[in-house]
């Protein structure tokens, strides 16, 4: 249980953690749209979901994936797999095609996760110049020095630092839902 626990944290940290799906965001993004934005939130989320269930179930039945370039090989060159994309099977297993699908993946998550970062140390840095009037300089710093302490343990401190953070996050969004809730219930009341 507390290792389902440490992955559900992990999840939640990386879609919550880096403020790119707060609430805030999640409303100006999808309530301008009204009831197409509500629908896009369901079909986001289930999508995630189901994205999420397959990656799953993948490393439940194959127990020597231990990156995701092996997840990667598994869904893209493994004969065996049923998430194996056919279109581009003949390009795939073709000995003399030069083109190598999970290097070009890789590539591109890469790319993501770079700018990821980027938008992290940006946002992580602006709000410290906004609220602390400290220099976007030394705030970048201090938030890229934490990164490296954090990633040069590997997935074992982002596990940590999700296990500590996001249930804190959690309470927090609870106490302020439930506030919001009693506040606007104490004034349709009275």
């Amino acid at each position: 249980m507390k290792n389902i626990l440490r992955v559900i944290f992990v999840i939640i940290g990386t879609i919550i953690g880096a403020g790119f799906a707060s609430g805030k965001e999640i409303y100006i993004f999808f309530n301008k749209y009204g009831i197409c934005g509500i629908i896009g939130i369901l079909i986001s989320g289930l999508l995630l979901g189901i994205l999420v269930y397959k990656v799953f179930n993948i490393l439940l039945k194959q127990k020597d994936i231990y990156h995701y370039n092996q997840l990667l090989d598994y869904v893209f060159y493994n004969k065996r797999s049923k998430y194996r994309i056919n279109r581009i099977d003949k390009i795939i297993h073709n000995k003399n095609s030069k083109i190598n699908v999970v290097k070009i993946i890789n590539y591109i998550i890469n790319i993501f996760l770079i700018i990821s970062f980027y938008i992290m140390v940006a946002g992580f840095s602006s709000y410290f110049r906004q609220e602390c009037d400290i220099s976007i300089y030394t705030s970048s710093t201090i938030f890229a020095i934490l990164c490296y302490i954090t990633l040069s343990n590997s997935i074992d401190g982002i596990i940590k630092i999700s296990s500590m953070l996001v249930p804190i996050i959690i309470i927090i969004i609870l106490n302020l839902g439930s506030n919001s809730l009693i506040f606007a219930a104490l004034q349709y009341i009275l």
